[in-house]
């Protein structure tokens, strides 16, 4: 884990994210699974940076739209889905385009508290 945690912060590093922006994806990816994630990430048509941009984006979507949990475990899960959405006929679109539009489109039930039945 410790391997996997040094790429996570030399890449955030390499992205240019302000101080606050990386200590805050940092603190949240430290509750993933890293090891499985990097062999789904490796098996992405995307690279370590843009899933890590796609994640930063999402977290600024779910503190726009007034939603306090980070599921982060959902929260890949979902831009994995993502990833498995693209038409392999068709070029590449940019990751945080793809998010947005999935998000935009379906949401994120997953942040939401269940719903009792009745």
């Amino acid at each position: 884990m410790r391997k996997e945690t040094e790429i996570l912060d030399t890449t955030l590093d390499r992205l240019g994210f302000d101080a606050a922006k990386r200590d805050r994806i940092s603190l949240l990816m430290a509750e993933a699974d890293w090891t499985r994630w990097f062999e789904t990430i490796d098996n992405s048509p995307y690279a370590l940076t843009d899933w890590l941009n796609a994640f930063a984006f999402f977290d600024v979507w779910l503190r726009d739209h007034e939603i306090s949990a980070r599921p982060v475990e959902a929260m890949l899960g979902y831009l994995e889905c993502c990833t498995l959405t693209i038409a392999e006929t068709l070029s590449l679109p940019e990751f945080t385009d793809l998010l947005r539009g999935n998000l935009e489109q379906y949401g994120f039930d997953a942040a939401q508290p269940a719903t009792p039945c009745a």
